[in-house]
Order: structure tokens, then C-alpha cells, then sequence
């Protein structure tokens, strides 16, 4: 071959071979080959961005920058970075905040919203408290404060190895003090927890759990005192539970912490009775741990 001809032939040669080169370089990484798949991405979760909010002065709320959706965030110790990739606590985070949120991507229907799901936040920046104040009035409406007249619901909350969980607790038998100015009113409930024959009722709070695990009970004001008590649960084959009427409770021991939660362990197969004790009188909460 001529000179003449052997130089196109290579120079085509040679723009091929680029062309090659540059195609592997665009393509994917392969799984094992050092870079994330599509597959790994989603295995860490749902990804979305907001901004830090604080109802009051220890409560963070987070606000959604896509669907401007306000919401509690459940933020598992140890999840949270600055954006460096170091470790923040909780009261870390300041109002103005824009994180970076990643998840199951599952939102309890609640109002306000619930994020329990949550695997990991990191801060993307900085921002500024008054960043923060255009969402003051939707704030207002997430954050009702409680009426001191209406006696209180409350919270239990723990987490198993498939989710972190809150379940509402509605008083049983109560007394409570109301007021209308100068005036004081006393109203009360005795409401029973089972039948006759020692059937529990179905409308009872439910924490179904496999084994003990740590949990909480929240309450909207302070508790003065917590003192918690159970007795054993029986399952029938229709699943229905039931408690032996003469049984005798056994005190569960239980803290009763600074920011108002009584942190006890809870076992799954049995009754408890929370007896809370408020400024405004006393509340009986009984929830049942269903294996």
C-alpha cells in the first residue's frame, strides 16, 4: 500500500478507536467495579430536601422545599451530620438550616405530619434564622396549644428493627379540674378496661411487638409524676385478649426525664396502666403489648 493511501486508512483507524474510548468512559460503572449502581442508590433510600423550623424553643420541624409540607422528623441517634460528614445532636440543628433528608420515603397520616422512617440528615447549608420565618403561619397551624381544660392524650413511642412507632394513648378513668375564670369544676371517668369476664376491650392503644424493647410515653404538658404497673395478657384463638380479674399488677420500673417523658421497657404480653399525675389532676393510660 502507497503512502498516500495508508494515511487514511489510519488516521479512520484512529478516530474509531477514540471514538471507542470515549463511549467507555460515558458507560455506567458495573456493579463491583468501584462506583454505585442504580440499584445501590436506591437501596439508601428516598432522597429530599428541607428547611429546619423550630415550633418553640426545643421543637424542630422540618419543612419540605418541594411540596412545602411541615412535618416532625424522627432522626434516629447517630443519623444526623454537619456538612462535613460529622456527627450533629439534635439540638444542633438551628432554624435556617437546609438538610439534606434520606429515608423510606413513607410519611405517617397524621396531622401534623410524622417522618419516622428516616435513616440519615445532613446539613447542605447553613442558611439563616429568617429564612425560616416564611413559614411561620403554617408553624401556627401545626403547633395548637394544648388546652389545660381537656384532659390529655398522650404518646407511646419505640421503635423495633422495621420501624420506629408512636401510638395513641387516650385516657381511661380520670379526674380533672376545670376552670372558667375563678370558677372550678371537677369532672371524671371510671372507665373499665374488660369485661366481666375479664375480656379486654378492642378499643384498648395496641404496641405489637416481638420482644422488649425501650419506649416512651409523651404527653402534651408535664407530668408531675408517672407510675406504670401490668398484668398478663392471655390470647384466644380468635384474638381476642383477656386478663385474669384477680390477677395482681406488678409495679414497671420507669424514669420520669426532664423534658417530661417517662422512659420505661415495655415486654410484649401484657397490660400496663400508666397513672400520670398533672397540675390539673390524675389520668389513667392503658395500652397492651399484643405479641
Amino acid at each position: 500500500m502507497s503512502d498516500r493511501m495508508r494515511w487514511p486508512a489510519l488516521f479512520a483507524a484512529a478516530c474509531a478507536l477514540f471514538a471507542l474510548l470515549a463511549l467507555c468512559a460515558c458507560a455506567p460503572a458495573p456493579e463491583g467495579a468501584g462506583g454505585a449502581s442504580a440499584g445501590d442508590a436506591a437501596e439508601e433510600g428516598v432522597e429530599s430536601t428541607a428547611m429546619v423550623i423550630y415550633a418553640d424553643d426545643k421543637t424542630a420541624l422540618l419543612a419540605d422545599r418541594d411540596t412545602g409540607a411541615v412535618y416532625f422528623p424522627t432522626i434516629p441517634e447517630g443519623a444526623l451530620f454537619d456538612a462535613a460528614g460529622q456527627s450533629l445532636a439534635l439540638g444542633d440543628l438551628r432554624a435556617g438550616n437546609v438538610v439534606a433528608v434520606v429515608g423510606n420515603g413513607i410519611m405517617l397520616e397524621s396531622y401534623p405530619g410524622q417522618y419516622p422512617g428516616i435513616t440519615r440528615v445532613q446539613v447542605l447549608e447553613e442558611g439563616d434564622p429568617a429564612d425560616a420565618d416564611e413559614y411561620a403561619d403554617l408553624v401556627a397551624e401545626v403547633i395548637v396549644e394544648h388546652d389545660e381544660n381537656e384532659v390529655p392524650s398522650g404518646t407511646l413511642d419505640y421503635a423495633t428493627d422495621l420501624a420506629k412507632v408512636a401510638v395513641m394513648l387516650e385516657p381511661g378513668s380520670y379526674t380533672w379540674v376545670v376552670r372558667d375564670g375563678d370558677a372550678e369544676s371537677t369532672m371524671a371517668a371510671d372507665a373499665a378496661f374488660s369485661e366481666a369476664d375479664g375480656r379486654l376491650s378492642s378499643e384498648l392503644a395496641d404496641a405489637r411487638i416481638a420482644e422488649a424493647v425501650d419506649a416512651e410515653l409523651r404527653f402534651p404538658m408535664a407530668p408531675a409524676s408517672v407510675s406504670i404497673k401490668r398484668t398478663p395478657v392471655s390470647t384466644a384463638v380468635d384474638g381476642a385478649m383477656s386478663i385474669q380479674l384477680a390477677a395482681e399488677y406488678e409495679a414497671v420500673p420507669s424514669t420520669l426525664a426532664s423534658d417530661g417523658a417517662a422512659r420505661l421497657r415495655i415486654e410484649p404480653g401484657y397490660l400496663y396502666v400508666a397513672e400520670v399525675r398533672f397540675s390539673r389532676g390524675e389520668v389513667l393510660y392503658p395500652f397492651v403489648t399484643a405479641k
